[in-house]
């Protein structure tokens, strides 16, 4: 298992975490721990898709070779997935504090 899986993994679950996090703080019974699952879910596998297909699109484009390494390249690209797993964190968290207050 690659490191970008594992981050991978973890935009995944980090929606989910901060939509559980906001119905605690919104009581809104069981229904809102559904609902709260199944928008971080959503957004989870959303995000998770989305940086699964950017890290493939950017090794596809990013050959090596011998006149300039690329370890700036990839170290910019897990730094950007690290504040894209805080993006996908907060973004759950305020898409089911938005949707729990429509309801």
């Amino acid at each position: 298992m690659a490191l970008w899986d594992l981050l991978t993994a973890l935009c995944l679950v980090m929606p989910t975490a901060g939509a559980l996090a906001t119905v605690k703080d919104i009581p809104r019974g069981w229904a809102g721990y559904g609902v709260a699952i199944m928008v971080g879910v959503l957004l989870g596998v959303g995000c998770a898709w989305a940086m699964r297909t950017l890290g493939g699109r950017f090794a596809a484009r990013s050959a090596p070779t011998p006149d300039s390494p690329n370890t700036w390249r990839f170290r910019a690209l897990y730094t950007g997935a690290i504040l894209w797993i805080i993006v996908a964190l907060f973004l759950g968290s305020w898409a089911t504090e938005a949707v729990l207050h429509l309801i």
